[in-house]
């Protein structure tokens, strides 16, 4: 038997189950964690077949599988940060924008009709600014916190901090 069509066969097949597995679990950023067991998991599956193959001196499958161990470890990794994304992408909607030299971080979660905008006050560290709910207006948004109403229309915030605010928002 052939090495490279073998180990491509076991690179196709650890792809599609590493992925249908990711996409069931549907990972979102609280359980990324999880790596830590789910990258040496993958692993020791691989590892256990390649060492049942070796116990049959199956040595050509044995050293495919040990190789497979470590290309399926790297893949587990990539395809559960890609579920982390895309779980992200489909349950928040997230903008940057610039207020008197100060960076804040617009939130809008897409699954309970809250937002949230944070003040950035350093690379990693911010503090809770205002929170509230949204609805649809028109073709944009309507922000309301307990006492201040804004609006999000077509990349901008209306009415931040007074009726004439118009800031651009920047995709995040």
């Amino acid at each position: 038997m052939k090495k490279t069509p073998s180990l491509l066969l076991a690179i196709i097949l650890d792809f599609v189950l590493i992925w249908l597995w990711v996409h069931d679990m549907d990972p979102d950023p609280s359980v990324g964690i999880g790596l830590i067991i789910l990258v040496p998991f993958v692993f020791l599956i691989n590892a256990i077949v390649a060492c049942i193959f070796h116990v049959f001196k199956w040595k050509e499958y044995a050293q495919l599988f040990w190789l497979n161990s470590l290309i399926a470890t790297v893949m587990m990794f990539f395809l559960f940060q890609d579920g982390i994304r895309r779980n992200v992408d489909r349950s928040w909607e997230s903008w940057v924008f610039y207020e008197k030299g100060q960076k804040y971080i617009l939130d809008r979660s897409k699954r309970d009709s809250t937002f949230y905008i944070s003040l950035r006050s350093s690379p990693n560290s911010s503090q809770g600014y205002m929170s509230g709910t949204y609805n649809r207006k028109g073709s944009g948004w309507r922000l309301k916190s307990e006492d201040h109403e804004m609006m999000i229309q077509e990349d901008r915030l209306i009415n931040f901090k007074n009726d004439r605010d118009t800031i651009p928002l920047v995709p995040r």
